[in-house]
């Protein structure tokens, strides 16, 4: 087995955090299930893979009612997403970095989802109908002292109530079902009887394994195109799994354990913090836009001043309220609004202490990996690091622990590490892969003319296409002086 359990406990403990428990099972003509599975590449941490970098969340929203009303089913998908980030907006103690939307990745902040709850319905309900992705980014903490990333992905299925028509309003991907752990077996087997499209057949059989490499293999030949060979060998892996042969398991492993893996778990921490970082200025945005109001809503709501006369009888007119409260047993009465109309006040649920520690943690781990002799860069290089981020970085006053400050200038000089740690990441990956021969003749020749059709014609593709265009242009002749 190459699920590794004792690791996967703890990504079992995240998943579990963002489970919904109480939601509508029933609405009107409409009866709803939902089936929550951890997906994606942390499926592999433990043994195989020894960094978790991101935990990624497939949430299956299951709506039968009658035919013809999937327009109905996706604005009440619509709605029960909306309520499930708003609970955890407002329980404050997961940083909600946003929702995003389709193909072009249109990002909701928290504020946004909270403030325009009809606006996210028509927004889900417009993506869904497109039939793209639409999942959610936020943040917990794992091992008590840095924060991991969750990307949670809402997946709607509307069955229809004479089981004539069955409909996936999102982007699928058949090698979803392979890496795909329900956190429940009854909850396994309902996914497979509606949502699995193998028509009641073995997952395993010829017939489906063949289908399913061809949603894989043009995977790996996009990876392969853009060189990610992390991603390619990830792949490689899942093939194995499903066609039950050990072929590429060895070099999945050495690929995982490799440096370049070693510098992907950097860049998934510095994306994080650069994500906080950015939580922070709106959270901070948010409250000096709040303190506005509150000064603007005091100027208004100002009493006028009251006589001595009216003063006198309001003091004698609250007293008898509260004998008379008195007598009868009940509380005295405050005084004061019965309702508190007022927006929730929203503080910012990212930790200070454990992002101070996964700060520090952070730059050890990113200048301990560039002194490594087997990183082979050059010596400056960690230098370079440390005096760019030290740039951004406070010390608080009274623990005197250091953290990335949240501000702007912290999302450049982050992105600038990022952006190199990323090319020293393919390098490094390049190497492991050419000396994995195995992996080489994997692709099929006719899945690399689909990925090369799929790029959109323009002026400036046309462009590209032209091999001359970055060549050199030839001297001019010098003439011979006589």
């Amino acid at each position: 087995m190459l699920l590794d359990v004792g690791p996967f406990l703890s990504v079992l403990d995240i998943a579990k955090q963002f489970m919904q428990l109480n939601y509508i099972h029933r609405k009107g003509p409409y009866k709803i299930g939902i089936c929550l599975a951890v997906s994606g590449p942390c499926i592999w941490y433990g043994k195989m893979q020894p960094y978790l970098n991101e935990v990624e969340l497939h949430e299956h929203y299951y709506i039968q009612g009658p035919p013809g009303c999937a327009v109905e089913a996706m604005k009440l998908c619509g709605l029960m997403v909306n309520n499930h980030i708003l609970e955890l907006v407002i329980k404050g103690t997961i940083p909600v970095a946003g929702v995003y939307f389709g193909r072009d990745t249109v990002r909701w902040n928290w504020e946004k989802i909270v403030n325009d709850r009809g606006g996210f319905a028509e927004e889900f309900s417009d993506v869904c109908s497109k039939k793209e992705s639409i999942y959610m980014k936020a943040y917990t903490v794992i091992d008590n002292w840095r924060y991991v990333l969750v990307k949670k992905y809402f997946m709607l299925h509307f069955l229809t109530d004479d089981n004539t028509d069955a409909c996936c309003f999102y982007s699928s991907y058949k090698p979803d079902f392979y890496q795909s752990l329900f956190l429940t077996e009854d909850r396994a087997a309902f996914h497979y009887q509606n949502g699995g499209g193998f028509h009641g057949t073995s997952p395993m059989n010829a017939a489906n394994a063949q289908e399913v490499m061809i949603d894989l293999h043009k995977k790996m030949a996009v990876a392969e195109n853009v060189c990610d060979w992390i991603t390619f060998h990830r792949c490689l892996l899942l093939q194995s799994l499903i066609l039950e042969d050990s072929t590429h398991i060895v070099n999945a492993w050495r690929m995982l354990h490799s440096r370049a893996c070693v510098v992907e778990y950097l860049i998934s921490l510095t994306e994080s913090l650069q994500n906080l970082a950015g939580i922070g200025i709106e959270y901070k945005i948010y409250q000096h836009k709040r303190a506005k109001e509150a000064e603007l809503e005091l100027m208004m709501n100002r009493p006028v001043l009251e006589s001595k006369k009216e003063a006198k009888a309001r003091k004698k007119e609250e007293r008898a309220k509260t004998k008379a409260a008195t007598r009868q047993g009940k509380p005295p009465v405050e005084p004061g609004p019965a309702d508190d109309l007022r927006k929730p006040e929203y503080v910012n649920p990212v930790n200070d202490e454990v992002l101070g520690m996964m700060t520090v943690g952070y730059l050890h781990k990113l200048l301990d990996t560039c002194d490594t002799p087997s990183f082979l860069s050059a010596q400056a290089l960690s230098d370079f690091f440390e005096t760019k981020l030290r740039s951004v970085m406070e010390k608080d006053p009274y623990s005197g622990q250091l953290y990335i400050a949240s501000e702007e200038q912290a999302h450049y000089r982050l992105t600038e590490t990022r952006n190199m740690l990323r090319m020293l990441q393919d390098s490094l990956a390049g190497d492991v892969h050419s000396i994995c021969p195995e992996a080489s003749d994997v692709i099929d020749p006719t899945h690399w003319q689909e990925v090369v059709t799929e790029r959109s014609y323009s002026v400036l593709s046309d462009d590209l296409d032209d091999p001359t265009q970055y060549r050199p242009k030839p001297l001019q002749m010098k003439t011979i002086m006589e």
